[in-house]
């Protein structure tokens, strides 16, 4: 999982995996592998060990960078258990439309398609009930949009649109892996405090809650508490309509 900060939805995923009374060994990656290595030696100081987390350099953007985590977690481990997708960005103050829907679609759709299909194959090596979770976000239900609109004043479209797509990326990927034994969901974590689409003070002045409330839904899904609902995009109170 990416994880850059201390206040990111994926750094708090790990930190609660970490202390969970399951077993796991967190795979934690990044563009910078300094930040990673950063954000692991505070998670294992949180979680007092040392074993539970390793760090890996990604950059979902670039195929090379895509390619050789691959090869370094196949070196590793041989296999993943669950892949959770969380990396996307929220741009803001673009050049043109055009700039602001590529820059948002490739990162949040093209590269988490990329990243997906290149890790797999080691998914289909786990004997535990690989899981595959995309973050999603209600503002990629079209329902929801017909009867809610932010007050915040930001450009969303191609954020909503951009989540909207991987909704349906997910439901496609959720009917492909069925019969490889491979469980998928979209998990909506609702809006947290984070720096995703500006600062987290801002966020928290808009009502977003800590990322570790955000995180608890990831880890619900990770432990087996809503596979009554796999194919679906789920939330903390049930599953978000399409």
């Amino acid at each position: 999982m990416s994880t850059g900060a201390n206040q990111g939805l994926g750094y708090w995923t790990a930190s609660l995996l970490a202390k969970s009374p399951e077993k796991y060994h967190i795979i934690v990656s990044g563009r910078s592998l300094d930040k990673v290595n950063e954000a692991v030696a505070l998670l294992s100081a949180s979680a007092n060990t040392e074993d539970v987390f390793s760090a890996v350099e990604l950059d979902i953007n670039s195929d090379a960078s895509i390619s050789k985590a691959f090869d370094e977690v196949k070196s590793r481990h041989g296999r993943l258990d669950v892949l959770i997708n969380n990396a996307a960005i929220f741009p803001q103050n673009m050049p043109s439309k055009r700039e602001l829907w590529q820059t948002t679609f490739t990162t949040n759709v093209i590269s988490t398609v990329a990243i997906t299909d290149k890790f797999i194959p080691l998914l289909l090596e786990s004997k535990n009930e690989p899981r595959l979770i995309f973050l999603s976000s209600s503002l990629g239900s079209i329902t929801i949009t017909e009867t809610w609109e932010p007050k915040h004043g930001l450009d969303i479209s191609a954020y909503r649109a951009s989540k909207a797509a991987l909704n349906m990326y997910m439901v496609q990927k959720s009917k492909e892996l069925r019969k490889h034994g491979i469980k998928v969901w979209a998990v909506d974590p609702g809006v947290n405090a984070t720096n995703l689409a500006g600062s987290a003070e801002q966020a928290t002045a808009f009502g977003a809650k800590h990322p570790s409330k955000g995180a608890q839904d990831v880890v619900d899904v990770v432990e087996g508490k809503r596979d009554d609902c796999i194919g679906k995009s789920v939330w903390a109170e049930g599953v978000r309509p399409w």
